[in-house]
């Protein structure tokens, strides 16, 4: 990092935090359930994988509270194969509440991705009855 003067004179603080590594972001670990939530911390250019075991016929809810952070993440619902279903674009200061429906039971990833500024998501993964 290089912190370069351009006009003035004066004093500054810095506080560096990382927020996430890839190895963090994208364990095998990841796994969601119904009616669990999934937090952390994003940035442009990073993203997160989410494991999700889906019954067939089955839709599902995924809400995000307003965050005080406004970071803009897009989220991804991948089959098996990595092949996108669905793709949705947030803004994490607002609500969401996105529907997502598949047909066959299987293992499918949740994806965050950061696209812009850094901060907190809080996203809860719900059964919806619609």
């Amino acid at each position: 990092m290089r912190v370069i003067g351009t006009s003035y004179a004066g004093q500054y603080s810095l506080d560096v935090k990382t927020i996430a590594t890839p190895e963090e972001l994208t364990s095998p670990s990841n796994i969601v359930g119904t009616n669990d939530s999934v937090r952390g911390f994003i940035s442009k250019g990073t993203f997160a994988d989410y494991k999700i075991l889906a019954r067939g016929n089955t839709a599902y809810r995924i809400i995000g509270q307003p965050q005080r952070d406004s970071v803009d993440i897009r989220l991804e619902f991948l089959d098996d194969a990595g092949n996108r279903l669905f793709s949705e674009t947030h803004r994490t200061s607002n609500k969401l509440d996105w529907g997502v429906r598949v047909t066959s039971p299987g293992k499918y990833t949740l994806r965050v991705i950061g696209t812009s500024y850094a901060g907190q998501y809080n996203l809860e993964f719900v059964e919806s009855s619609h």
